[in-house]
């Protein structure tokens, strides 16, 4: 929820080469973020144990949201009504996305065969059937059908979802193979992960530069082969060479730097390629992919783990590599995604005319 609401305002206040860099820094406050919470996290975890990180969490998350209400600009409707929260929407979305989310994380541990896994695959194919077909009802649709109809938005979609769902399940697996086959505890975990945040952060403030300069797509896919080769060094671990710095590190640096490649050319085309009135929910839907695309890579990564290796006894290592061959192979599927269905753009593009003052509608 937080995402999107910060991207709808980054959106209102900011235009052209102003947004590109306000993105930038924004996309940078994360890889600041993670670095943070991987210190702060693996040390909190080993002393006072982990229950406490949800202690913080909670607390510091509060204290921004009472500081936010006072800080943040009021929304200006100029006369318009206040559009209704879809909660309808959001709890058939959400309840479908978590059904489909336990199955395909559950099948290959209960056998596809079972009845409760076919009722239940069932179910959430029909619940997000219904979330549709409200949707097209909705006075104020939580996800508007239309926008699917507008240039590029699919296709970016399609892409942030693939690219969030493979960067998850590689720090997935990596994480794993730094605990379990490095035998490394939580906070020498977080000190050898640093280099991964400092990546993130220097790609970030970088990124905004190079899409003024180059064409966005181009930028986008380079993302994708990244997001395609970064899992292919911890993949390729063996029971004689487990070295944490000739595979995981290659990998962690890696996969960082594509998902804030893919998360600002995903951002900037599609914001540039929107109507006005609807770049916050744009921005939101874009994010929403990112989220729902970690859910969905992880439990379809398990699937294929599971009925790889795990159902032939193999060890942990065989099973961490075939999860990040895996996403070798979902990050291909981002790139076509990428290449077919995305055309040519720069960064402020149409989405420097339409803030000057150029009218748009819905339908």
């Amino acid at each position: 929820m937080t995402v999107p609401s910060a991207m709808g305002i980054i959106s209102s206040y900011f235009v052209a080469k102003d947004r590109t860099i306000a993105l930038s820094i924004f996309a940078a406050s994360g890889a600041v973020g993670f670095c943070a919470g991987l210190i702060f996290g693996g040390f909190l975890t080993g002393s006072l144990g982990w229950r406490y990180l949800f202690y913080v969490s909670a607390e510091l998350t509060g204290s921004l949201g009472v500081l936010g209400q006072f800080i943040l600009p009021k929304d200006r409707l100029e006369g318009q009504e206040k559009p209704s929260l879809d909660l309808l929407g959001a709890g058939l979305s959400t309840g479908g996305l978590i059904l489909l989310s336990f199955v395909l994380s559950s099948g290959g541990v209960y056998g596809w065969s079972k009845a409760f896994i076919i009722v239940l695959l069932i179910l959430s194919v029909a619940v997000l059937g219904i979330f549709v077909y409200v949707e097209k009802r909705a006075s104020h649709p939580i996800m508007p059908l239309s926008l699917w109809k507008i240039q590029n938005f699919a296709a970016l979609w399609i892409s942030g979802f693939v690219c969030y769902g493979g960067y998850q399940t590689v720090l997935y697996y990596i994480v794993l193979i730094a605990q379990e086959i490095n035998r490394l505890s939580p906070g020498t975990t977080a000190l050898y992960f640093l280099p991964m945040g400092a990546t993130g952060f220097i790609f970030s403030m970088s990124v905004g530069k190079i899409l003024e300069r180059y064409n966005t797509k181009s930028v986008l896919l380079i993302g994708m082969l990244m997001m395609m080769a970064s899992p292919i060094p911890a993949a390729l671990l063996t029971s004689t060479s487990t070295s944490f710095w000739a595979h995981v590190l290659p990998t962690s640096l890696l996969v960082v730097a594509a998902v804030t490649i893919v998360y600002c050319s995903c951002t900037i085309i599609l914001l540039s390629s929107v109507p006005v009135s609807v770049k916050s929910l744009c921005g939101g839907m874009i994010n929403t992919a990112f989220q729902i695309g970690s859910g969905v890579g992880l439990a379809l990564a398990s699937a294929v783990v599971q009925a790889v290796d795990i159902d032939k006894g193999k060890g942990n290592l065989e099973q961490y590599s075939t999860g990040l061959w895996f996403c070798v192979a979902f990050g291909g599927v981002g790139f076509v995604a990428s290449a077919f269905g995305v055309r040519n753009s720069t960064a402020d593009g149409l989405g420097g005319r339409r803030a000057a003052g150029e009218s748009f509608a819905m339908h």
